[in-house]
């Protein structure tokens, strides 16, 4: 998990430094956030339970186009349900969960539409670990606030290529950023 995201950041790293000399400068923006999860339906080993809250902060680099976002999010006390594929149905009660993502974002007007790699940390009074890494696609809105951009999201989080044909509309997820452009 370490191993994918330092590859992804230092890819993002490159791109952003490697860009064509003649191309225009991006802006940069700090976000703060707000998701709601679920629990999802086909995702084993997804840590979060039915109306979750996690609080995030984001770093984003907008281009003319898109935009990379490196975030974190924050959930804590959660009652972790896992249904594991023949296995009986098992509650831990989780202290806190990390997760950092990394998205690329289309930006398109007021319309967004992106997708992204997270893993999770979860802590609990026994045990603390790093879930596999999973994916996710976001569709979104955004518009200015004043001297600040709000963004809102649609989530489907999976686990792999496979589970897409396992789509049900009860495991999207939403969420918000309040963000500042410098």
């Amino acid at each position: 998990m370490k191993r994918i995201l330092k590859l992804s950041l230092i890819a993002a790293l490159f791109a952003h430094v490697l860009a064509p000399a003649g191309a225009a400068k991006g802006k940069s923006q700090f976000s703060v956030g707000l998701r709601q999860h679920v629990d999802h339906s086909e995702f084993d080993e997804y840590p979060f339970d039915d109306d979750t809250l996690a609080y995030g902060v984001a770093y984003e680099y907008h281009d003319k186009v898109a935009f990379w976002q490196l975030a974190v999010l924050y959930t804590e006390d959660v009652d972790a349900v896992t249904n594991a594929p023949g296995a009986t149905t098992s509650t831990s009660e989780v202290d806190y969960i990390l997760t950092p993502q990394l998205n690329l974002i289309y930006n398109e007007d007021y319309w967004r539409a992106g997708a992204g790699i997270l893993g999770s940390y979860v802590v609990t009074d026994d045990d603390e670990d790093w879930i596999d890494p999973y994916w996710q696609f976001m569709l979104g809105i955004g518009f200015p606030v004043m001297a600040f951009k709000a963004d809102f999201y649609a989530y489907y989080v999976y686990e792999d290529w496979g589970s897409l044909a396992d789509f049900d509309f009860g495991d999207i997820e939403f969420g918000g950023w309040l963000g500042y452009e410098f």
